[in-house]
């Protein structure tokens, strides 16, 4: 040491003391542990952050061997490895940085980062070693491994899920989730119908003969039930401790101490319970139970997505038999303009076997014409427009072909399948004709029968009325035509005016007789048609301008209502006009002097129908009078033939007329149309 007088050993002496100081500074605030050790392993140096990390004070250890800081191999090795060293050179730790273990004084072994080096003071050896603590590190880079590994679990599950069986990928499930938890025992408990119980649907680890057969409780006599119970994921430490549900069967049975449960859950309800349990004393982490949430999930998906295919094999097998128990023909076809199916009951009425239509041409099996047999060119054909505009089509007038080349009347539609917006293909429905159209046929003929014998038995009635109505007046006539003739004789100089009464009866009885026959020759005519467009508007106008003065001249108001958008409709214009006449001049009749009022009305109450309704404010009809009967009549000067020659005439179009008691007073008369005829 320099003199304390000395001024240039008194700097040296202060730069030491200031180098030092700095030097146990940087010892006493580093972050990581320094240890340093004399040649013989002791320990000279641990400073502050190594106090912290082995939890040893710097006085328990100075001096001590330095493996007491290591576990086993290293505590037991360490003296050999340096006493190797500094015989031969060879150095295996030092100059390198190595990830092994150390070991607290609590005993607690943890992994740490450890960098050794060697200093030389002539002949003194020193070995400093800095030592990071990665437990940390370690246990984040473990946890990203587990969480990696479940995540391809859980990935190749779901590759897995619509290969195989619901049974099998169960058994993949409950072996993947031993395997990621490390645990000896993992089930899949399914919840019953009667919902009191859990089925042992499938597991790992139990005894033989219980998967499949092995129930328990859905109450808190299990961890499944009350897992059920709680709706949540339930972690159990110990179960002999537990205290949140009563822990009997299964579990005690197999030893069970620790195990993390969740509920299995679908769009549907709950499925059941997935758990996982361990025979070891052990915590399971967020993460081991968001894996096991995970796995049910996909459990659950996986149930609900095979009873979605099993309802749709159910449906399909439905549909597949309500095509063959179909009376009309079924067949679907392809954009290919190939047949996809046919139906029995189509196959059977084009002559082929069922099996032998799939996949031919559309036009092969389904040859259709018009009914005159000519062909449609391909743009005519209606199946094929319905690839083409994406829109139903068919006919009735139309025949299909059979594979024998003989021919069948049908009635059919093309309706196209659309996907996205798209035509796919089309489904075509026909039916044989051949019976409805026979049945049509004698039902015709026997409307025809029955409607001539109706007419028969009309003339013998109109034949009867006209002995009596025409007999009587023509013998009054001859009797009126003598008296003229016999005063002619007598007295030459007889006037017009002498005989001019009797010649106006003679005239006003033949008229009414011309009338009545006239009539009478109207309704012995079949009512033939002349059909055409006819429009309602101009008709009721006709109607109007043509009885408007008479309404006027009793005080009557007459008017006339039609829609502005009316289209016309298929008719003999000059019959209806006699109806509406007929109808017309009855309303006027019967309201006879004013005030009073006729209304004259078009509806349209559907597509195919048209309402021409003439209403009046008159007294109405009385009870018992059927009006379209033959001679029935409430006017003294009536022939009862206006309104069932009205009747004929409508019917002939194919509708029908009625008529109801408006009230207080009047009446309405209702004639329906068909607008196309």
């Amino acid at each position: 040491m320099p003199k304390v007088d000395d001024p240039v050993g008194h700097e040296l002496h202060a730069k030491f003391q200031l180098t030092e100081a700095r030097w146990q500074a940087v010892l006493e605030t580093a972050r990581d542990a320094i240890v340093s050790i004399d040649e013989s392993g002791r320990i000279a140096l641990f400073n502050p952050a190594a106090e912290q990390i082995f939890g040893y004070a710097a006085t328990e250890v100075l001096g001590k061997n330095v493996n007491v800081l290591m576990p086993s191999p290293y505590h037991e090795e360490h003296d050999d490895y340096l006493r190797r060293y500094l015989e031969t050179g060879e150095a295996k730790a030092i100059g390198r940085i190595r990830e092994v273990e150390a070991q607290r004084k609590s005993g607690e072994v943890f992994p740490i980062e450890l960098s050794v080096s060697e200093a030389r003071f002539g002949e003194e050896v020193v070995f400093s070693a800095i030592v990071r603590d990665v437990s940390e590190q370690r246990a984040a880079n473990e946890q990203l491994r587990r969480r990696t590994a479940r995540q391809a679990a859980i990935s190749r599950l779901g590759r897995m899920a619509f290969r195989v069986p619901v049974s099998e990928l169960m058994d993949e499930v409950v072996r993947a989730v031993a395997q990621q938890l490390d645990v000896e025992y993992v089930k899949i408990l399914e919840l019953m119908p009667e919902g009191k119980s859990l089925l042992l649907r499938a597991g790992v680890g139990w005894g033989d003969g219980l998967v499949g057969h092995c129930t328990v409780g859905t109450q808190l006599e299990s961890q499944a039930g009350f897992t059920l119970i709680s709706n949540e994921p339930v972690v159990v430490d110990d179960l002999r401790s537990e205290k949140r549900f009563r822990a009997l069967g299964l579990l005690v049975d197999h030893s069970v101490l620790s195990g993390v449960s969740v509920t299995i859950d679908g769009s549907n309800g709950t499925f059941g319970v997935l758990g996982a349990h361990s025979t070891r004393r052990r915590e399971f982490s967020e993460d081991d139970v968001n894996f096991l949430q995970s796995a049910a999930n996909l459990v659950g998906e996986l149930v609900e997505s095979s009873l979605q295919r099993l309802a749709l094999d159910e449906s399909r097998e439905s549909q597949r038999l309500i095509l063959e128990s179909a009376g009309e023909g079924i067949c679907g076809i392809d954009t290919d303009g190939r047949t996809t199916f046919m139906n029995t009951a189509g196959a059977v009425m084009l002559g082929w076997e069922p099996g032998d239509l799939v996949g031919r041409e559309q036009n092969e099996v389904l040859h259709h014409s018009r009914a005159d047999g000519t062909r449609y060119a391909s743009d005519e054909c209606p199946i094929d427009r319905s690839f083409r505009d994406g829109e139903i089509h068919g006919g009735s007038n139309e025949v299909f072909w059979r594979k024998d080349g003989t021919s069948f009347p049908v009635t059919y539609s093309s309706t196209p399948i659309l996907k996205n917006g798209e035509v796919v293909g089309a489904v075509v429905v026909f039916r044989d004709d051949t019976e409805r159209l026979r049945l049509g046929r004698e039902r015709d003929t026997a409307r025809q029968l029955a409607a001539q014998r109706e007419r028969l038995a009309d003339v013998g009635a109109l034949a009867a009325k006209i002995v009596h109505d025409i007999g009587n007046p023509v013998a009054g006539l001859s009797m009126s035509a003598q008296n003229v003739k016999r005063r002619l004789e007598r007295d030459r100089t007889v006037t017009v005016e002498t005989i001019g009464r009797p010649i106006e009866r003679i005239i006003s009885t033949a008229a009414r007789l011309d009338g009545l026959v006239t009539e009478f020759k109207h309704f012995l005519q079949e009512q033939r048609l002349q059909m055409d467009d006819v429009c309602v508007a101009e008709l009721f106008n006709d109607t109007l301008s043509c009885w408007d003065d008479e309404a006027r001249a009793r005080g009557i108001e007459l008017t006339v209502v039609v829609p502005g958008d009316l289209a016309p409709i298929r008719a003999d214009a000059g019959k209806l006009r006699r109806v509406l006449d007929n109808l017309v001049k009855n309303a006027i009749d019967a309201v006879d002097h004013g005030p009073g009022a006729v209304k004259l009305l078009a509806g349209v109450p559907d597509s195919e129908t048209l309402n021409i309704i003439v209403e009046d404010s008159g007294p109405g009809v009385p009870d018992g009078v059927d009006i379209f009967a033959l001679f029935e009549t409430t006017k003294s000067d009536g022939s009862g033939l206006g309104l069932p020659i009205a009747k004929q005439i409508v019917e002939a179009h194919g509708g029908g007329i009625e008529f109801a008691i408006v009230e207080p007073h009047g009446t309405r008369f209702t004639v329906r149309l068909p607008r196309q005829g």
